[in-house]
């Protein structure tokens, strides 16, 4: 098949929209498919792009863009953007959306800003902004809001990425297809021998509650038996100085080591030095592949228990409630002084379902089934 994908960003930015368009158009390339993935996002590597199995058009005129949606048997938009997918319901070509956040539940698309929850719910979300925008930046986000409703009710096929997500924010013709987990091939060690309790992995801002672990090691290591297990923390953002401070202050900046922002080589080798990731984030996440990844390395995750995170890793994973340091301190203590036995095989069979083949798989048959339908209309 002839596909776009439209990915509002993209290589060589760096997250979880971009990482998850490039595994999909590797994937839908390993297959057969003709793809052609359109971003805004510039280039800084022209060398890499060509050196893809996909074609990328970066910034294409608006001409282009038409030319490149018309020919397309379908068209896919990785994240809730109209650029492809309202001219391709102009052109009349079949379109999707895989929804990667909450953009058809309110203003700001995450539940979360100022470092506090917003309403997930169109009219109370538009309410609470009201108070906070002027009247023309307001009427803006009302009209985003809501055509982005009306089109996501009119194209031919929404996606969820979680079954959370499917219950959250339930649309029409919507189904559920995770987003891919790519899994380095990495001779890890015995989880049991690994030298560092506790990792957290992710970006130091409000949302991913880090805040929240302090405050639970503070709590541990206040009990009548205390515990005072070290934490390895992986990850930057604008947060790490206050919460680095936020640790002397609680007696607890002895037990961490920052590494900063990792990748490659020497992310995977603080994975496999760690027992325990601790995913402790205070919004719902939509999905949350950092818990899969977790468990492909071997930790045992602790996760919210609101949003994504939970359902994926239910095997083993535990869980407490979002934002509740001490319910967090309960589920860290029984981890730390019993560890459980894993069956590592049944968590490999669970995460082969992330796999990029195999999610790669899922959305070639929605492909097939909604590009039929619409040869059917016409």
């Amino acid at each position: 098949m002839r596909l776009l994908l439209y990915s509002h960003t993209f290589w060589p930015n760096i997250g979880g929209v971009e990482r998850v368009s490039q595994l999909l158009a590797e994937a839908l390339s390993a297959r057969g498919h003709s793809i052609h993935l359109v971003t805004p996002t510039p280039s800084s590597d022209a060398l890499w792009d060509q050196a893809q199995p996909y074609r990328i058009w970066r910034q294409p005129s608006l001409p282009r863009l038409l030319a490149l949606i018309a020919r397309a048997e379908v068209v896919h938009g990785n994240g809730a953007s109209f650029a492809a997918v309202l001219p391709a319901l102009l052109l009349g070509r079949p379109a999707l959306w895989t929804h990667v956040a909450w953009q058809m539940l309110c203003v700001d698309g995450l539940g979360w800003a100022d470092g506090s929850p917003t309403p997930l719910a169109p009219s109370a979300s538009l309410a609470y902004y009201k108070s906070r925008l002027k009247l023309l930046p307001w009427l803006r986000q009302c009209v985003l809001l809501h055509a982005r409703r009306w089109l996501a009710g009119r194209i031919a096929a929404n996606v969820a990425i979680s079954q959370w997500m499917l219950q959250r924010q339930p649309l029409p013709r919507q189904q559920l297809i995770p987003n891919p987990v790519a899994l380095p091939a990495y001779a890890w060690s015995n989880p049991a021998h690994r030298p560092i309790p506790l990792l957290f992995l992710g970006r130091l801002v409000s949302e991913k509650g880090f805040d929240v672990l302090l405050h639970a090691l503070a709590l541990l290591a206040k009990q009548p038996d205390p515990l005072h297990p070290r934490l390895l923390v992986v990850g930057d953002g604008p947060l790490r100085q206050p919460w680095q401070q936020l640790a002397q202050k609680l007696g607890v900046a002895d037990q961490l080591e920052f590494r900063g922002a990792l990748s490659g080589a020497p992310l995977l080798a603080a994975l496999d030095s760690c027992r325990i990731g601790v995913v402790p984030s205070a919004w719902e996440e939509p999905m949350g592949l950092v818990g899969v990844e977790l468990l492909a390395a071997g930790l045992i995750p602790v996760v919210s228990q609101s949003g994504g995170l939970a359902e994926n890793v239910s095997c083993v994973g535990r869980c407490f409630p979002n934002g509740d340091a001490a319910a967090l301190a309960r589920v860290l203590r029984d981890l730390l002084m019993q560890p459980p036995h894993v069956a590592w095989a049944a968590v490999q069979h669970h995460i082969d379902r992330f796999q990029p083949q195999q999610i790669a798989s899922r959305y070639e048959s929605l492909y097939r089934s909604i590009a039929a339908r619409s040869g059917q209309r016409r």
